[in-house]
């Protein structure tokens, strides 16, 4: 279509990238144009996510709006913002938020909102049985949620998996052990360093 107004509305029928021109012409017949790209469409801003996740553990978010948006802002629900794409985020304390994605593509705007819920970190501690002078087998036994699984990093640089697991000391003075959690049913991670 075209027209000769000043400030003209058009409404377009078919969706898809358009470009506008605009001519203008003065009163002694100088005239100059300029044309600009247009996105006629839908932008349908979506994301996804995990549902639970653990305090101070990294989540992800993918950006799933179509078509890919040009500007992205995220407002976690703590007072926290990102401008990228894809951020990944850490909230400090559990509990219920809400987090809004604002996505932007050549001027259009479309809002999403989904709940994530944070859970407290659960408390860990490893119990440690008889120990006598080296070499000597010492029984360590972690204290973790049931779905979690344990690895180990030893001070004599090996590594084990499992719960209880036993570790041979082959030297005296202070072993430094590391006890890593990680939990899949809730996203948990921690790590307690056992001496």
């Amino acid at each position: 279509g075209t027209s000769t107004l000043a400030g003209p509305t058009h409404t377009y029928v078919t969706p898809g990238y358009l470009t506008v021109n605009l001519t203008v012409t003065d009163a002694h017949g100088c005239s100059a144009s300029l044309s600009r790209p247009v996105y006629i469409g839908s932008l349908a801003a979506s994301f996804t996510t995990t549902t639970t996740a653990c305090a101070c553990s990294a989540v992800s978010f993918l950006n799933t709006t179509t078509p890919t948006p040009t500007s992205n802002t995220w407002f976690f629900g703590d007072g926290g913002i990102s401008y990228g794409a894809n951020p990944t985020y850490t909230y400090g304390s559990a509990g219920l938020y809400t987090v809004t994605l604002v996505a932007g593509y050549l001027g259009c705007y479309d809002t999403t909102v989904r709940t994530i819920n944070i859970i407290p970190r659960p408390p860990i501690s490893v119990t440690i049985g008889p120990i006598c002078p080296p070499p000597s087998a010492i029984s360590l036994t972690a204290s973790v949620p049931a779905t979690a699984s344990v690895s180990w990093i030893f001070g004599n640089h090996t590594t084990g998996v499992g719960n209880p697991i036993v570790y041979t000391r082959p030297i005296r003075g202070i072993d430094t052990n590391f006890m890593i959690m990680n939990d899949p049913a809730t996203g948990c991670k921690d790590t307690l360093i056992v001496k």
